[in-house]
């Protein structure tokens, strides 16, 4: 997954596969691309991501200081679930625990939320 500080989400698909003569490469498969807005329809500035072990859900940080939560749907895309407020800066890390239960997220304002 990666996103860009345009507010443009995209999911990719890295399969490998074997060449006839037996060299193994990746392709890179687009999934889907997402435009995310903030409240007044402009791109939404986000700074990291992370997608949970689960793969069903994607956490993104803002520059604002909030963190989004989306569900991961192969048909709908990205929906979001959760924006999480509490950071007062941007938000550089986020990341999920291994039973994709809890987000963890540090921010600029020195806070690990």
């Amino acid at each position: 997954i990666l996103v860009a500080g345009n507010g443009i989400i995209n999911l990719w698909d890295l399969p490998q596969e074997t060449s006839s003569a037996g060299v193994v490469f990746n392709r890179y498969i687009k999934l889907f691309e997402m435009q995310d807005e903030d409240d007044e329809g402009r791109p939404s500035p986000m700074t990291c991501v992370a997608i949970s072990p689960s793969v069903r859900r994607v956490a993104t940080g803002m520059a604002g200081g909030l963190l989004k939560v989306f569900e991961l749907s192969m048909t709908e895309g990205l929906v979001v679930m959760h924006i999480l407020s509490g950071h007062n800066s941007v938000v550089p890390v986020v990341s999920f625990s291994s039973d994709s239960t809890r987000i963890c997220s540090a921010s600029l304002d020195h806070t690990i939320k």
